[in-house]
């Protein structure tokens, strides 16, 4: 019997003396800050996503994660703009220089949304023949 009560206090001793979910949440969110200030973002998120999972009872750590969370998004959107901005200016000019070969059509009586169609494809060249035509709107849907 004083094995057991021996055996039982020891257990919970080793219990309690072992780290709590505070201290877990908080090691996490410290190594999270320190991938963070490395510039390893996907590390970060990972770790923060972590917290989110196991532990959910910790408010406060899961506050700061997301406020982690939001500032490393920013520096992505500010790491990648540069690269999005050269890659829209380069496909604005393959878009001009493809405009030349489409007419736009858009009968404002009929229609909200006016199309493209491409000059080989007009109705008056082609009355013989039978075709698809395909045409893209506005919006860039596409339809024959």
């Amino acid at each position: 019997m004083k094995k057991s009560i021996i055996f039982f206090t020891i257990a919970c001793l080793l219990s309690a003396c072992g780290q709590t979910e505070e201290k877990k949440a908080a090691t996490l969110y410290d190594n999270a800050m320190r991938f963070y200030k490395e510039n390893s973002l996907d590390n970060a998120k990972n770790l923060l996503d972590s917290i989110h999972a196991k532990y959910p009872r910790q408010v406060e750590y899961r506050k700061k994660a997301d406020t982690l969370l939001w500032r490393i998004t920013i520096d992505e959107i500010n790491r990648d703009m540069p690269q999005v901005d050269s890659a829209l200016q380069a496909l604005l000019q393959d878009a001009e220089a493809i405009a030349k070969n489409y007419r736009f059509t858009k009968d404002e009586k009929y229609q909200q949304v006016g199309d493209y169609e491409h000059k080989s494809m007009q109705n008056a060249i082609n009355s013989s023949r039978t075709y698809l035509k395909p045409i893209a709107d506005e919006q860039g849907k596409f339809r024959l």
